[in-house]
């Protein structure tokens, strides 16, 4: 019998870690795992390196998503096999997972924003292509930014660094939007239209993947309670569950599981503060069968417990 994505969220998302955890260890290649270390929220980092560390000059891999601007100084990395030399002026992205390594040629400095995809999740929902940037690398956009829009794009990283440097009221909302602006005008303006590779085309078909993606997040949004197996969701797509749950990952940024998840949670959040309901029951309509484990994810996605946000504590923290 198919374990129910509660199941696999109740077991596979603790379980789902400790892989990462393991494959981290195990790995020849190092993964920093920055994600685990981010604020839940406010899950980005902003900072200026002079040089190349020299742990950042082994090859390596991370579970965030990366945007660099060189604001002095010239170097090159090498992602996923490839020397992409840069200088002043330029952006680049890294997508999570990819491998790579930097090093300086002379008088480097660079801004280094580091973000966890989950933070978008939800606008995704309504902006389909916000992280195409990522979820195309190599495909439809290039690691290095063409300087078409530099400027513009130069302006609104200043911004974002000034703003999250200030740490003033509203600060996360105004880093958010500014980094929710950088992406939508990369996307709206260096996007290539052809495949950058012969058989791009054949190896990343993104514009059908984003229909059934979208298409398995409109059932979910629909019917977040129902008791969804990751079979029942890949079959909604005609796709395998091995594929779909890929698929998924690489369009959204988070798992299957990850996304019900952090639906349910946002409806049992408005329930809390905008009903009577018994926690009990808010858990029950929300879709978990199991209280302890209700209580143990709200927390791990909030980092707040049930009866903080019902009592006020959520805001007025």
């Amino acid at each position: 019998m198919s374990a129910t994505i509660e199941q696999a969220g109740d077991k596979g998302v603790s379980r789902e870690g400790n892989a990462k955890l393991i494959s981290c260890q195990e790995a020849t290649i190092p993964c920093e795992e920055v994600a685990m270390t981010l604020s839940r929220q406010f899950p980005i980092h902003i900072i200026d390196t002079i040089g190349v560390a020299p742990e950042y000059q082994r090859l390596h891999r991370h579970d965030v998503l990366e945007i660099n601007w060189i604001k002095s100084g010239s170097g090159h990395y090498i992602i996923n096999g490839q020397r992409i030399n840069f200088q002043e002026g330029d952006i680049l992205l890294i997508n999570s997972n990819d491998l790579h390594r930097a090093y300086e040629k002379e008088h480097l400095v660079m801004q280094v924003t580091a973000f966890d995809a989950s933070w978008f999740v939800h606008d995704l929902r309504y902006e389909h292509d916000l992280l195409a940037p990522f979820a195309e690398l190599g495909i439809h956009f290039t690691h290095l930014l063409s300087r078409d829009h530099s400027k513009l794009l130069q302006s609104i990283l200043s911004d974002m660094q000034e703003e999250y440097n200030r740490s003033q009221p509203l600060h996360v909302s105004i880093v958010r939007s500014h980094l929710i602006r950088f992406l939508a005008y990369v996307s709206r303006y260096l996007r290539s239209e052809a495949p950058l590779s012969p058989d791009g085309a054949a190896r990343h078909p993104s514009s059908e993947h984003d229909v059934k993606v979208r298409a398995a997040i409109q059932a979910m949004d629909r019917d977040f309670a129902r008791p969804w197996t990751l079979k029942e969701l890949a079959g909604l797509v005609y796709l395998s569950p091995s594929r779909f749950s890929a698929v998924f990952k690489q369009t959204v940024g988070v798992s299957p599981v990850e996304y019900l998840i952090s639906v349910r949670i946002k409806h049992a959040v408005r329930l809390l503060e905008s009903s009577d309901l018994q926690i009990i029951n808010i858990a029950l309509e929300c879709g978990f069968r199991n209280l302890s484990n209700f209580y143990r994810l709200f927390k791990s996605s909030t980092g707040y417990a049930p009866s903080e946000v019902r009592s006020g504590g959520f805001t007025k923290r």
